[in-house]
């Protein structure tokens, strides 16, 4: 029974990965106002992670739309929580001051394809059209690109106002051509989660099952790190500053379809 968990150094694949292969920020939402007159991020879905908000200062709400429950709209205020599963759609909106501590699940998988925008249909059905679209090099272009979200996302909301039927029709219209876009860059996500989650995992099933077996994995290594915070960088939804190991590098965001 090894002790690899105590002893394994940090490496760019899982420098952001925190317990259990969870990646945390503090995200500052945007406060610039999109063309329907909210201030906020950019809707956007996960294919593979789940994530998590918790509420740290300001006030806000997050648009949600999934197949099973349609639209809604939560109110944001500090100490509330929300978490939401692979599929549904969510945009946060910023009504003054929002600041949240993200949880994201699969560490490394975001950066690599699996959150997709809410682009229009034009720009999805096309991997080099939504690679022009999704990547930014300024504060200007993030806005710009969440404002081409915001335009898709509209179309959903609309598609539900009409009726569930038509909203739950268009909703799964664009989830297929999310995974469809993404197909040829999820080759690598196996090897991010089994690195991640998956190790932690493992590790854990070696402690309880040595400990069942009277021969537990030997503690004398077990050690404490300290959590930094990485320098703001632009996000999907916001200003966020990544939380990492110290002492590790976080990876580059990388061009999810590359």
């Amino acid at each position: 029974m090894s002790n690899h968990a105590a002893n394994r150094a940090p490496t760019s694949a899982n420098a952001a990965a925190l317990v259990g292969g969870v990646a945390a920020s503090r995200l500052r939402v945007y406060d610039e106002r999109a063309r329907d007159g909210l201030a906020g991020g950019s809707p956007h879905m996960h294919l593979a992670c789940a994530e998590a908000y918790v509420v740290l200062e300001g006030a806000g709400s997050v648009e949600l739309l999934s197949l099973r429950e349609g639209y809604q709209r939560l109110e944001l205020r500090p100490g509330d929580a929300v978490q939401f599963d692979p599929g549904v759609v969510h945009r946060l909106v910023n009504d003054g001051g929002l600041e949240i501590l993200v949880l994201m699940q699969n560490a490394g998988l975001p950066e690599n394809g699996d959150a997709v925008f809410t682009f229009p249909t034009e720009i999805l059905e096309s991997v080099e059209a939504y690679r022009q679209c999704a990547a930014i090099d300024s504060l200007d272009g993030a806005i710009a690109r969440r404002d081409r979200a915001v335009t898709g996302l509209d179309v959903l909301k609309t598609g539900f106002a009409g009726s569930p039927e038509e909203g739950r029709r268009l909703l799964a219209a664009f989830q297929r051509r999310a995974a469809e876009l993404v197909r040829a860059s999820a080759s690598g996500w196996l090897e991010i989660v089994e690195a991640g989650p998956g190790a932690a995992v493992l590790e854990t099933r070696e402690r309880v099952e040595g400990i069942l077996a009277g021969t537990p994995v030997d503690l004398g290594d077990a050690h404490a790190v300290r959590i930094g915070r990485a320098a703001e960088r632009l996000g999907m939804c916001g200003r966020l500053n990544p939380f990492a190991i110290e002492g590790t590098r976080l990876p580059d965001l990388l061009d999810a379809l590359d």
